[in-house]
């Protein structure tokens, strides 16, 4: 038990987050009782922070999205799976919102040389579009957030109101709408999304079934969901149902 306990731990380190389902996978053997029974212990004991649909580590902070450094090792190939698909969906001289996070940073990483437009509020994600010549990059003012590396607050949400875009592209959590741990951050995305003709989630399958503090939309808002290869048909069909073109 002490043995199977220690490895969920370090599983859940590893992950930043997990979903119950995710779990449930890496230790087949293990019924979901005595797996709940071991996260609400690994809970009480503060290994671990519960949450709705699974568990995530304790070495991201309540209230923020974990910090950003952290996320950037994790699933690597998974969010270069992703953010390639998603710059192949891209049409030509569009405006653009870019969401903060690992995966948008991975997106802007691999976005090509191009005549866009692009508002974000990821100071990573503006690091890496600082490469290109030809996109027109604005990254919108007010409070950093130094734990994801995002600036939100009044000012952002002012300047956001202000814009409309072609594509507003989120790296959120999904399934009872999308959702994320910063209140400041979620009311910008909320402000970007109304404000966007088409909204698309860069996602890594391992989210599916999180649900963090602060519901930015319901998932019948989402045009597009661009997701890794793990992705079960059963959770495509979930996204489907709703409307969302998933890739």
């Amino acid at each position: 038990m002490i043995r199977r306990r220690e490895q969920i731990v370090a599983l859940i380190n590893e992950e930043g987050q997990i979903s119950f389902s995710k779990l449930k996978e890496s230790f087949p053997d293990i019924s979901d009782m005595t797996l709940r029974t071991d996260l609400k212990y690994l809970d009480e004991m503060g290994k671990v922070i519960r949450i709705h649909g699974g568990a995530r580590s304790v070495e991201t902070l309540a209230g923020t999205d974990g910090l950003y450094l952290a996320r950037a090792t994790r699933k690597q190939s998974e969010k270069l799976e992703i953010a390639q698909k998603a710059v192949n969906l891209l049409p030509h001289n569009a405006t653009l919102f870019i969401d903060s996070g690992s995966t948008t940073t991975l997106f802007c990483r691999t976005l090509p040389d191009a005549a866009y437009e692009i508002y974000t509020c990821g100071i990573s994600c503006a690091t890496e579009l600082s490469r290109l010549s030809q996109p027109k990059v604005h990254l919108l003012g007010g409070e950093m957030n130094r734990y994801s590396l995002s600036v939100a607050g009044p000012q952002a949400v002012l300047q956001a109101q202000n814009y409309h875009f072609d594509i507003c592209i989120l790296g959120t959590s999904p399934e009872f709408g999308f959702s994320c741990e910063s209140e400041a951050d979620c009311f910008l995305k909320r402000i970007a999304l109304s404000h966007s003709r088409h909204v698309m989630v860069l996602m890594d399958s391992g989210k599916y079934g999180l649900i963090n503090t602060h519901r930015i939309c319901t998932a019948e808002q989402i045009d597009i969901l661009v997701s890794d290869h793990q992705l079960s048909q059963e959770q495509k069909q979930f996204f489907t149902a709703k409307g969302i073109s998933v890739y």
